[in-house]
């Protein structure tokens, strides 16, 4: 009697030798996959920062359906500098329609105490504006442009 083993081997080197000639690497079809460059800017603000301005830190991202995701701004906590507005930046090449929604997780360093200026997750529309406001202020990520790569 053959083992469970040798039988899946016996029927998948069936199945390769069934297949082999039908597909090979040279002519393979991969989908066609349109690719963009997004230009954007990500505004920080915090009315009540007695400071020369806010120093964020955090993250504000695109999220894929499948899980994966793409920052468009990060900064460590160590290091955060006074930033009211980041870009514009260009940013290529991404596969926009993977993109499902855009999030922020946003806080502000200074010596009186961490204040969060932007958390959540919006529905990504495309070019326009996404703003995620919080108690202690607000993050903004304008989508500027979003064009074909050719």
């Amino acid at each position: 009697m053959k083992s469970a083993f040798s039988r899946c081997a016996a029927v998948a080197a069936l199945a390769m030798i069934a297949c082999a000639g039908t597909v090979s690497p040279a002519t393979a079809q991969l989908p066609a996959v349109t690719l963009y460059s997004v230009t954007y800017k990500i505004d920080f603000s915090q009315p009540g920062d007695a400071g020369s301005g806010p120093e964020p830190y955090g993250y504000v991202r695109l999220d894929y359906k499948d899980g994966g995701h793409v920052n468009l701004w990060e900064q460590t906590e160590s290091g955060a500098d006074t930033l009211s507005t980041y870009g514009p930046v260009t940013t290529a090449p991404l596969d926009i329609s993977k993109v499902k929604t855009i999030s922020a997780d946003v806080d502000e360093d200074d010596n009186i105490g961490d204040d969060e200026i932007g958390y959540g997750t919006k529905d990504w529309a495309g070019k326009g504006e996404y703003t995620f406001t919080e108690e202690d202020g607000s993050t903004t990520l304008t989508i500027i442009s979003v064009n074909e790569i050719k």
